[in-house]
Formats: structure tokens, C-alpha cells, sequence
């Protein structure tokens, strides 16, 4: 596979990098600084680009990721 690619921001850094999956190529992210890795398939990452502005503003809501509940 290839070298993991680095994305960045002011807020943010995650590493992305193809992995094989049982049924197929996954794509797992990292988020660098708290070392957490996610991987989705193909029908994952289609639904993401459904989501509309609204429930991306979601899932971008800090109080979700650090809170202490």
C-alpha cells in the first residue's frame, strides 16, 4: 500500500491510509493527537457525502469529542 497522507489544519490532524478489509479496501483515518483511528468501506464513505451541512456541523461539535460524560 502507499504511505499514510497527513491532512491539517489550525483545529485539526489526521492521517489517512487504504487498508485491506475483509471485503475489500478500507480507508482509516487517525486523528493524530488523540491517537484514535476509524475505517470505513466504500458504503460508509458514500453516505457521508449525504449528510447534509446541518448534521456535518454535528459531528464537527467539540462538546461530542470532549466532554466528560
Amino acid at each position: 500500500m502507499m504511505d499514510p497522507v497527513t491532512i491539517r489544519s489550525e483545529f485539526a490532524m489526521v492521517e489517512l491510509r487504504f487498508v485491506s478489509g475483509a471485503s475489500g479496501l478500507l480507508l482509516e483515518i487517525t486523528d493524530v493527537a488523540g491517537g484514535v483511528s476509524a475505517t470505513f468501506d466504500a458504503l460508509e464513505l458514500e453516505g457521508l457525502c449525504w449528510l447534509t451541512e446541518e448534521q456535518r456541523r454535528t459531528l464537527l461539535d467539540p462538546e461530542l469529542r470532549w466532554s466528560d460524560d
